[in-house]
């Protein structure tokens, strides 16, 4: 059994590392088998066809990213508190696994990632929608469609990690994340 999750391991990195380098279509599953070290007819036995292993890839790590996304999250009493962990640990993943990071980017909208993945993904991401809903209950947010700023809050958290790939001494600077923060905090807050 080990070696069957190590085979099907190996093909969704070798599929991530392609996707990020060469793109959807400068991948073929010959290319990623080989990176795999395993034949083509052994990726077939694990993914079926490359939307189903772009698709499964996807799904993989968001549930990874939202694991480490809700790390200490329960230790936060307040809306701005939850959003600053939440923030604080995406940049974190981000700068931690930029390869992944870059997956994100290139394929979050992609067409290759289907409705039902995107539908599941979203399910799986629904307590920041809670949190987003609670924060305008309160009225510590704005009163904005809760879509609207789920989708300004992945948007900014992206652009900023982005900076930080650029200047990554100025992630280890406690002042300059909290000049970050509190940029992002002024735009969605009430």
């Amino acid at each position: 059994m080990g070696k069957v999750v190590d085979k099907r391991a190996a093909v969704l990195d070798a599929a991530l590392r392609l996707f990020t380098e060469q793109g959807f279509h400068g991948s073929p599953t010959s290319r990623i088998a080989k990176e795999a070290g395993i034949g083509t007819g052994t990726l077939f036995h694990y993914f079926k066809t490359k939307e189903e292993l772009i698709n499964r890839l996807y799904l993989e790590i968001k549930s990874e990213l939202i694991t480490d996304l809700s790390a200490g999250l329960e230790e936060e009493r307040t809306i701005r508190g939850k959003i600053r962990r939440l923030w604080l640990n995406s940049l974190k993943w981000g700068m931690d696994n930029p390869e992944k990071s870059r997956f994100f980017s290139q394929f979050s909208s992609s067409p290759y990632i289907s409705a039902l993945t995107r539908e599941e993904a979203t399910e799986h991401l629904r307590f920041m929608h809670d949190l987003i809903d609670e924060g305008k209950r309160q009225d510590v947010l704005k009163d904005m469609p809760t879509d609207l700023i789920f989708d300004f809050t992945c948007g900014v958290v992206q652009g900023t990690t982005q900076h930080f790939f650029e200047y990554p001494d100025k992630f280890r600077d406690e002042d300059y994340l909290e000049m970050a923060f509190t940029m992002f905090w002024d735009s969605i807050r009430r």
